[in-house]
Protein backbone atom coordinates (compact mmCIF):
# COMPACT_ATOMS: atom_id res chain seq x y z
CA UNK A 1 0.00 0.00 0.00
CA UNK A 2 1.42 3.36 -0.99
CA UNK A 3 1.82 6.24 1.49
CA UNK A 4 -0.96 8.12 -0.32
CA UNK A 5 -3.37 5.17 0.13
CA UNK A 6 -2.33 4.76 3.77
CA UNK A 7 -2.97 8.47 4.43
CA UNK A 8 -6.33 8.24 2.68
CA UNK A 9 -7.51 5.41 4.93
CA UNK A 10 -7.03 7.35 8.17
CA UNK A 11 -9.54 8.12 10.91
CA UNK A 12 -9.87 11.73 9.74
CA UNK A 13 -11.25 10.54 6.37
CA UNK A 14 -13.94 8.23 7.74
CA UNK A 15 -17.28 9.31 6.28
CA UNK A 16 -20.22 10.34 8.41
CA UNK A 17 -22.84 7.67 7.94
CA UNK A 18 -26.12 7.04 9.64
CA UNK A 19 -26.99 4.85 12.57
CA UNK A 20 -30.09 3.72 14.43
CA UNK A 21 -30.82 5.32 17.78
CA UNK A 22 -31.14 2.58 20.37
CA UNK A 23 -32.10 3.74 23.85
CA UNK A 24 -30.58 1.56 26.55
CA UNK A 25 -31.56 3.30 29.79
CA UNK A 26 -34.28 5.73 30.82
CA UNK A 27 -33.19 9.27 29.99
CA UNK A 28 -31.33 8.34 26.78
CA UNK A 29 -32.10 10.84 24.04
CA UNK A 30 -31.08 12.18 20.66
CA UNK A 31 -31.56 15.60 19.06
CA UNK A 32 -31.38 16.72 15.45
CA UNK A 33 -33.26 18.30 12.58
CA UNK A 34 -36.09 16.34 10.99
CA UNK A 35 -35.21 15.19 7.47
CA UNK A 36 -37.66 12.45 6.45
CA UNK A 37 -39.77 9.47 7.38
CA UNK A 38 -40.33 6.15 5.65
CA UNK A 39 -41.98 2.82 6.31
CA UNK A 40 -39.74 -0.19 5.73
CA UNK A 41 -39.86 -3.91 6.29
CA UNK A 42 -37.94 -4.90 9.43
CA UNK A 43 -35.28 -7.10 7.86
CA UNK A 44 -33.58 -7.88 11.18
CA UNK A 45 -36.65 -9.65 12.54
CA UNK A 46 -37.44 -11.38 9.26
CA UNK A 47 -41.05 -11.91 10.32
CA UNK A 48 -42.70 -9.61 7.79
CA UNK A 49 -43.18 -6.83 10.36
CA UNK A 50 -42.74 -3.20 9.37
CA UNK A 51 -41.14 -0.22 11.05
CA UNK A 52 -41.43 3.53 10.61
CA UNK A 53 -38.07 5.28 10.40
CA UNK A 54 -37.68 8.98 11.13
CA UNK A 55 -34.35 10.48 10.00
CA UNK A 56 -32.78 13.26 12.07
CA UNK A 57 -29.64 15.14 11.06
CA UNK A 58 -27.44 16.07 14.02
CA UNK A 59 -25.38 19.27 14.28
CA UNK A 60 -22.28 17.40 13.02
CA UNK A 61 -24.15 16.19 9.92
CA UNK A 62 -24.53 12.58 11.07
CA UNK A 63 -27.95 11.13 10.37
CA UNK A 64 -29.72 9.24 13.14
CA UNK A 65 -32.56 6.85 12.33
CA UNK A 66 -35.28 6.68 14.97
CA UNK A 67 -37.41 3.61 14.33
CA UNK A 68 -40.45 2.00 15.85
CA UNK A 69 -42.45 -1.11 15.04
CA UNK A 70 -45.67 -0.45 13.15
CA UNK A 71 -48.50 -2.38 14.81
CA UNK A 72 -51.16 -3.52 12.39
CA UNK A 73 -54.05 -1.56 13.95
CA UNK A 74 -55.59 -0.52 17.23
CA UNK A 75 -58.74 -2.37 18.35
CA UNK A 76 -60.85 0.51 16.96
CA UNK A 77 -59.33 -0.07 13.50
CA UNK A 78 -57.20 3.09 13.33
CA UNK A 79 -53.51 2.99 12.47
CA UNK A 80 -51.24 3.60 15.44
CA UNK A 81 -48.77 6.51 15.37
CA UNK A 82 -45.35 5.28 16.44
CA UNK A 83 -44.04 8.62 17.65
CA UNK A 84 -47.09 10.91 17.43
CA UNK A 85 -45.01 14.07 17.82
CA UNK A 86 -42.97 13.28 14.72
CA UNK A 87 -46.09 13.26 12.56
CA UNK A 88 -46.48 17.04 13.00
CA UNK A 89 -42.86 18.02 12.22
CA UNK A 90 -41.77 19.97 9.17
CA UNK A 91 -38.57 19.26 7.24
CA UNK A 92 -35.63 20.98 8.91
CA UNK A 93 -37.37 21.49 12.27
CA UNK A 94 -35.25 20.90 15.39
CA UNK A 95 -36.57 17.94 17.35
CA UNK A 96 -35.59 15.13 19.63
CA UNK A 97 -36.78 11.98 21.29
CA UNK A 98 -36.25 10.82 24.87
CA UNK A 99 -36.71 7.38 26.45
CA UNK A 100 -38.98 8.07 29.44
CA UNK A 101 -40.37 4.75 30.65
CA UNK A 102 -40.14 1.00 30.22
CA UNK A 103 -43.50 -0.76 30.19
CA UNK A 104 -43.38 -4.49 31.03
CA UNK A 105 -44.56 -6.85 28.29
CA UNK A 106 -48.08 -8.24 28.67
CA UNK A 107 -47.02 -11.60 27.25
CA UNK A 108 -44.27 -13.80 28.61
CA UNK A 109 -41.25 -13.91 26.31
CA UNK A 110 -41.90 -10.50 24.74
CA UNK A 111 -39.65 -7.49 25.24
CA UNK A 112 -40.76 -4.54 27.34
CA UNK A 113 -42.02 -1.48 25.47
CA UNK A 114 -39.69 1.51 25.52
CA UNK A 115 -41.98 4.52 25.86
CA UNK A 116 -40.48 7.62 24.29
CA UNK A 117 -41.57 11.24 24.10
CA UNK A 118 -40.88 13.61 21.21
CA UNK A 119 -39.88 17.25 21.56
CA UNK A 120 -39.57 20.11 19.05
CA UNK A 121 -38.78 23.81 18.86
CA UNK A 122 -39.53 26.47 16.26
CA UNK A 123 -35.87 26.40 15.16
CA UNK A 124 -35.20 25.26 11.58
CA UNK A 125 -32.11 24.21 9.64
CA UNK A 126 -32.56 26.25 6.45
CA UNK A 127 -30.01 24.15 4.52
CA UNK A 128 -32.21 21.07 4.98
CA UNK A 129 -35.33 23.02 4.02
CA UNK A 130 -33.68 24.39 0.85
CA UNK A 131 -32.28 20.96 -0.04
CA UNK A 132 -35.73 19.39 0.27
CA UNK A 133 -37.28 22.12 -1.89
CA UNK A 134 -34.56 21.70 -4.51
CA UNK A 135 -35.04 17.93 -4.56
CA UNK A 136 -38.83 18.27 -4.84
CA UNK A 137 -38.50 20.81 -7.67
CA UNK A 138 -36.00 18.64 -9.57
CA UNK A 139 -38.62 15.85 -9.64
CA UNK A 140 -40.85 18.10 -11.77
CA UNK A 141 -40.60 19.37 -15.34
CA UNK A 142 -39.63 22.83 -14.06
CA UNK A 143 -43.18 24.13 -13.84
CA UNK A 144 -43.79 22.65 -10.41
CA UNK A 145 -45.90 19.87 -11.94
CA UNK A 146 -44.65 16.30 -11.62
CA UNK A 147 -44.12 14.59 -14.96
Amino acid sequence: MSKEEKDFFSDENVTKGSDFWKPEKIGDSCVGYFLSKADRENKLKGDGSWQRIYVLVQEDGVQINVAGRIPTKEPNGRKVAIFPGFETLKIGQKCGVKFIEEIPAKQVGYNATKACRTYATDEFNEDLVQGALKEAFSATDGSGEAF
